[in-house]
């Protein structure tokens, strides 16, 4: 991949086992990496069938149940992030390719500060995220390995076909299930800040294009004033204007391919997400205070808040970039120049009414309100916890 901020993202996804390498077209390459796919999803799958399994098959008070369905249903969400990346592989290259073509492409220095700006803006976080899940996840999981248990009892409640009669068969069962939180903490990192990733580099275009409009007027509007503004350079400037009608309307374009490709997966996400905080607000106020299990679920709460809160300050910063464009176009001497271009721009400006919305499963906008949303419905779900 030709992309330098997205790169620790594939990175992630390529340990992981949920995106071969694009150079890996055939090969003994190919197929290796292909059987460390299998194991990986088969391990994340497993583990969240045999989730499933407990709760059908063994008696679980409440304390136990929730216990299980808060881990249950983060499973849920890692298992279809992992699933998106594979079916929609073609559709995630196409997306990154598009932003290093056509109209996309820096034209000049000032593009290409505007460009990395946002890039450094995403990779912050994305360091930033990847630090707050694997710290979370190592409290969790020694908060978990340190409980008090009976003997040849694994760290999470599970079904298995089978018995640890066997001292090895037990070890196995135990890494195995070590292993597998770690490939979900990871595909998280991955899927959250790649959503994110690109949500930021469609916001860097729309400033591209702001950019690009604002210093075709300026530059018009100076030469009209003049009066060396001949037909020839008026002819170029109105297909310059032209050109970033067309940027603006492929802008559009890669947003709601972009949407489409991760709409799905970021409901299924905020869906459980209420569901995961209320469980886990509870499991903070069922523990002793700085007590091992305190200590993971507090970790796991602030990890869950930043993920839901990630894809909707995503889908917010989208939101307000393309409302913002109409603003700037508007402050621009757009008026001062000739019929023609004020046509352009008054139909640009018309296009920009019309906000431009990220959502979830076609149902859900992800915006701050939403996130405010989520956050009180949590709470009313935890209120109902404390209550039965």
């Amino acid at each position: 991949m030709n992309n330098s901020t997205l790169v620790e993202n594939f990175l992630l996804f390529s340990f992981t086992g949920i995106w071969r390498p694009t150079s890996w077209k055939n090969g003994w390459k190919k197929n290796l990496y292909n059987l460390y796919s299998v194991l990986t999803i088969f391990l994340c799958y497993w583990f969240t069938i045999s989730e499933i399994l407990v709760i059908i098959f063994v008696k679980n008070n409440i304390s136990d149940f929730i216990n299980i369905t808060f881990l249950l249903f983060t499973m849920i969400a890692v298992c279809s992030k992992m699933t998106n990346i594979i079916i929609k592989r073609k559709a995630i290259i196409k997306v990154i390719k598009c932003l290093n073509i056509g109209p996309f492409k820096i034209q000049n220095n000032k593009e290409k500060y505007i460009q990395n700006k946002y890039k450094k803006i995403s990779r912050y976080i994305f360091f930033f995220y990847m630090a707050l899940l694997e710290v979370t996840t190592t409290l969790f999981v020694l908060g978990t390995v340190f409980q008090d248990r009976p003997d040849r009892t694994l760290p999470f409640r599970a079904w298995m076909p089978y018995k640890f009669n066997n001292n090895k068969i037990y070890k196995f069962s135990y890494v195995q299930q070590l292993v597998t939180i770690a490939i979900a903490a990871n595909v998280n990192i991955g899927f959250d800040t790649f959503f994110l990733g690109v949500m930021t580099e469609i916001c860097g275009q729309v400033n591209m294009l702001k950019y690009r409009i604002q210093n075709l007027l300026d530059q018009m509007c100076e030469a009209e004033d003049k009066k060396k503004l001949s037909k020839i350079q008026l002819s170029e400037y109105e297909n310059k204007i032209a050109d970033c009608i067309e940027y603006h309307l492929a802008i559009l374009r890669l947003a709601k391919y972009a949407n489409s490709i991760f709409s799905s997966v970021v409901f299924i996400q905020y869906s459980l997400s209420s569901i995961v905080l209320c469980t886990s607000i509870y499991q903070v106020s069922q523990a002793s205070l700085f007590s091992p299990e305190f200590i993971a679920s507090t970790t796991y709460v602030a990890a869950m808040f930043s993920q839901i809160f990630m894809y909707c300050i995503a889908g917010h910063m989208v939101t307000h970039e393309f409302d913002d464009l109409g603003n700037a176009i508007y402050d621009t001497n757009w008026f001062g120049v000739n019929f023609n271009t004020r046509k352009s721009m008054t139909l640009m400006m018309a296009k920009c009414l019309k906000p431009v919305i990220i959502q979830s499963g076609y149902i859900v906008n992800l915006s701050l309100d939403s996130f405010k949303s989520l956050l009180k419905l949590s709470y009313t779900a935890y209120t109902m916890l404390q209550q039965s």
